[in-house]
């Protein structure tokens, strides 16, 4: 199933949207995730695969920042699910950070 959900999120960085509105599709959807009786995929999963899908169009730093400010409006009253989207969201950027070649001094 994780595939098939992230397929459908790659979409989200595809050339239709601008990051604002494809960061806020992925936190509605974070929210949606979030508040279903029966979870499927967990909040975390679905937060990386957000967060994997914005930054496969866009710097890993803006994809993060553009997600955490739609998820801050859409987890207002939620603040254990916002803090769930920010550790996640802050470890996806080390991790990218840590992954990315250094580059050659001249």
């Amino acid at each position: 199933m994780n595939a098939s959900v992230e397929r459908a999120f790659a979409l989200l960085g595809g050339p239709i949207l601008d990051v604002s509105s494809a960061a806020r599709v992925g936190a509605e959807t974070l929210r949606a995730v979030h508040l279903l009786p029966l979870q499927l995929v967990d909040l975390a999963r679905m937060t990386t695969i957000v967060l994997a899908a914005l930054s496969a169009r866009w710097p890993v730093m803006l994809a993060s920042y553009s997600l955490l400010k739609a998820a801050s409006e859409e987890f207002r009253f939620l603040p254990h699910a916002m803090k769930i989207v920010g550790d996640i969201s802050v470890a996806f950027v080390k991790h990218q950070i840590d992954r990315a070649p250094i580059p050659a001094k001249s």
